[in-house]
């Protein structure tokens, strides 16, 4: 039978359900392509900046990463110290077709890109983990606390490898064949990305300096969120403002709840000042604006998000092609 005849002959509901699975990927890879060109675009455009002389809000910096004083970042499936890490392992698992497969995997490098999955096997991720604990990147002028969290991040330290047990008794081999990659039998797969200490790394996110002479918020903002917050607990702000006791704040009332709070907020900006300031790069409050942590150097991520944005693009219009194909035959059956 011809794979037109198939296509033809399969159910309405297998029809449409591989229909639907096509138009889904192909939207995908269209968000995926426009979305990298769009991380591309920013990337070019925004100015890399010295830390020290870092406008607050949207900004991209460069540097050093270091670890911070105190509990190191582990790591979990080599144990090896490191500033960042991300950890998946996956089981292989059967399909129920018992027919091969290949199977597609891009985990920011190249590497096992294409592995064939004989035996109609698949993955199935049985653990993932992410750090989220800060680190400091540090330039010639100053240094920055980094904040994870919620960052697309791009490492070099990219480490595959395979075993029999859900936790790996060894750590990745020094070199792997093409072969052992595409005909690896083993049950489960382990993925290991790191940024080390002292790794060169490029950030663009929200840079915010905290305490110092650089106030994150205005005066007046802060007076107006105390005074929002006395509003809450109307009981509270009773007792300490009616002065006359009539069961309300008049005018005159009011504003001697504002000079309190003005004076409340000097007072704490003035023990403010008196503690070092910190800078601090995290998730842009924007979620159209990226936040990207790349170990990869800035020409080269750029390069690699249009490689991604490129590649995405050709899937998304093999996808739609191949879909509307197999509609026109479903519809139109010529032989």
């Amino acid at each position: 039978m011809t794979f037109a005849e198939t296509i033809v002959s399969t159910s309405p509901a297998n029809f449409w359900a591989g229909a639907s699975a096509g138009i889904a990927f192909a939207l995908f890879c269209f968000y995926r392509s426009f979305r990298a060109l769009r991380h591309t675009r920013i990337i070019e455009d925004t100015a890399t900046s010295k830390i020290r002389s870092a406008a607050q809000g949207y900004t991209e910096i460069e540097g050093i990463a270091e670890l911070l004083e105190g509990e190191p970042i582990i790591a979990p499936l080599t144990g090896t110290r490191c500033v960042w890490y991300g950890v998946q392992v996956e089981e292989r698992t059967s399909d129920s077709s018992g027919f091969g497969r290949f199977h597609f995997r891009f985990d920011g490098s190249w590497t096992d890109l294409l592995s064939w999955n004989r035996g109609g096997k698949g993955w199935s991720t049985i653990r993932k983990a992410t750090s989220d604990a800060i680190f400091r990147i540090r330039d010639d002028t100053g240094s920055c606390i980094v904040d994870p969290e919620f960052a697309l991040v791009e490492p070099v330290r990219i480490f595959t490898w395979y075993g029999d047990s859900p936790h790996p008794t060894h750590g990745p081999p020094s070199t792997r064949s093409l072969f052992t990659r595409l005909f690896d039998h083993s049950r489960y797969r382990y993925t290991e990305k790191r940024i080390h200490s002292d790794d060169p790394v490029y950030v663009i996110g929200s840079f915010v300096t905290i305490g110092g002479n650089h106030p994150d918020a205005t005066t007046e903002a802060e007076i107006r969120d105390l005074l929002s917050g006395w509003k809450r607990d109307p009981s509270c702000l009773l007792e300490r403002f009616d002065l006359n006791r009539d069961g309300r704040i008049d005018v005159r009332e009011w504003e001697v709840a504002r000079k309190a709070a003005r004076k409340s907020v000097e007072q704490s900006r003035k023990t403010e000042t008196i503690r070092p300031s910190t800078n601090l790069i995290r998730k842009p409050g924007d979620d159209q604006l990226p936040f990207i942590l790349s170990a990869v150097p800035q020409p080269l991520l750029i390069e690699r998000q249009r490689r991604i944005a490129g590649l995405c693009f050709i899937a998304f219009l093999a996808s739609a092609l191949i879909t509307a194909w197999a509609a026109q035959i479903r519809f139109s059956p010529i032989f």
